[in-house]
């Protein structure tokens, strides 16, 4: 069986991006679909987009997203994959599969926190998804989801961020501060 790993919404975040293509290679994973937002608000764009463009199928226009919603007979899949809002889940409905992927550079969880949680370690994470099954076949075989959650240095991504002059770069600090203030509570 064949695995795929799905990625989305890096947002320059370079540190957040390598930690999952590492982990990606590491378990042995020979493709990588992108479903876009590469960039804005992190330390590196210019060295995510180089990146991406040598590992990963990028899905990242309108044109694109649509065609993965449906085939060439306009027929819509038993599960579709999209990117976009930054939190992981799976729902189920009218004999459909929605999957959001999750982001791995700019998790919406980590900003919605509450104070009365100690540990934040399980949202400051990159987040990926990994299709396992028979692609491309007509008929339904053995399929599996897995969400995969990774922990990486926010502490060398804001310095990365830093050091490149980063826009919006006070705005991307405290995000992930807010995370670290928590964390360090423990």
């Amino acid at each position: 069986m064949e695995k795929i790993a799905i990625i989305s919404d890096i947002h320059s975040n370079i540190t957040a991006f390598k930690t999952v293509l590492d982990d990606i290679h590491n378990r042995g994973i020979k493709r990588i679909f992108c479903a876009g937002d590469l960039v804005l608000r992190g330390s590196s764009p210019c060295e995510v987009v180089d990146i991406a463009r040598k590992e990963c199928e990028i899905f990242d226009n309108v044109e694109d997203k649509m065609k993965l919603f449906e085939d060439e007979h306009g027929i819509v899949p038993d599960i579709v994959l999209y990117g976009d809002i930054h939190i992981q889940y799976m729902q189920k409905f009218f004999n459909k599969t929605l999957i959001n992927v999750g982001s791995v550079g700019n998790v919406v969880e980590n900003v919605n926190h509450d104070e009365n949680i100690k540990d934040m370690s399980e949202t400051t994470q990159a987040y990926y998804t990994i299709l396992e099954g028979d692609f491309g076949k007509k008929q339904r075989s053995s399929f599996s989801i897995q969400f995969v959650r990774l922990p990486y240095d926010i502490n060398k991504e804001i310095e990365i961020a830093k050091q490149n002059g980063s826009p919006s770069l006070e705005n991307y600090i405290y995000m992930y501060l807010i995370q670290l203030v928590v964390m360090e509570k423990n």
